[in-house]
Formats: structure tokens, sequence, C-alpha cells
């Protein structure tokens, strides 16, 4: 804007946007994506010994295996892959179990069926540090020696339903771009 006046001169602008039509259903979402330095992560629940179940028909109180398997990146040396974090966002619906509160539950173990029984059971990596909060299961790792790991925890469906799960993030905590998503999921309590 010019003037040849010593007065102030000011403008105002309105404007609207829409989104086209396609992208108006889907929301731009981080949902099954990787950091370019990230690990691959993907949930999968089971029941408590690791036999399949449905998620969109789970039944109020049953006890749910979350296994939340991480790959992690090639790119990325071994020297570098200490610190991985990961966060399980629960859905509305869940609450965690601490199985070493006896009057709570106990874990029965992983059975043969589980996807990543052999993983769980024989792999080298144990978590450093497990917060259960009521809207978020977090585990650490503080190094990860090999190229896969699989954490898993105990959660209880308590209210009928049908709830998000948002995806689990995973990422190394001193690495650039390296946080990755698994995809979402819905559950639907009975």
């Amino acid at each position: 804007l010019r003037t040849d006046s010593s007065r102030s001169i000011a403008y105002q602008l309105h404007a609207r946007y829409g989104l086209p039509e396609s992208s108006r259903s889907a929301a731009p979402s981080l949902a099954a994506t990787s950091g370019r330095r990230g690990p691959d992560v993907f949930r999968v629940y089971t029941d408590a010994r690791g036999g399949a179940v449905d998620p969109s028909n789970l039944v109020a109180g049953s006890v749910v295996r979350v296994a939340l398997y991480a790959r992690l990146p090639s790119e990325v040396p071994r020297s570098r892959r200490g610190y991985l974090a990961i966060t399980d966002r629960l859905p509305a619906g869940f609450e965690p179990i601490d199985p070493d509160l006896a009057t709570v539950a106990s874990d029965p173990g992983v059975g043969d069926e589980h996807p990543f029984a052999a993983l769980i059971r024989g792999g080298t990596e144990r978590a450093d540090h497990v917060e259960l909060g009521d809207d978020a299961v977090r585990i650490y790792f503080d190094s990860v020696s090999g190229d896969e790991l699989c954490a898993t925890y105990l959660a209880r469906a308590t209210t009928p339903g049908t709830f998000a799960a948002p995806p689990a993030a995973a990422e190394l905590m001193y690495e650039p771009d390296s946080s990755s998503y698994s995809a979402a999921a819905r559950v639907v309590i009975r």
C-alpha cells in the first residue's frame, strides 16, 4: 500500500478456504507412518494367552493382551539405537492391568498361538521402565541390541461402547526424524 498523505492507512482482508470435496472426509493423519529414521511399529490385540480376538467384538470384563512390535531402522547405527520409547494411548473403554498387584490379575503367560510368542518369550530386549497410566501405557528401553522387539501388556475392557484406539507411537528419543506410528483401530466393547 502506498499513499501520498501523511495520514496512516490500513486494510482489512477477509478470506475463506474450503478443502476439495475429495479430501474433506479424510483428515490428515500420521497413522501407520514411520519417520525417516524411525522404527516401524505395529499393534496386535489378542486374548490374555495370545489367541485371536476381534477388537470390534469384545465383552466387558475381558482381559486383552496388547502386543507392540517394533522393527528398528537399518539406517540408524546400533550405537544410536538406545532410548526407544513406545507410547500406546488406550481406547477410553480400556484400563491397563498391573500384574504385580495380586488382587487385580496375574499374567497367564504367552501361549504358542500368539503371533509374537517366540519374540516375547525368547527375545533379549526387556523394558527398562513401564508406566501404566489411565490414558496411556509408556514403555522405555535404554538400549536395543537387535533389529526387532515386542513389548506387551494386559488391559481390561471395562466400559461398553465404541472407542477409537489412537495409533501407538515409537521413537528413538535422541535420534532426529524418528517418530513412527502404528495404524489406528476401532474397539467395540459389548
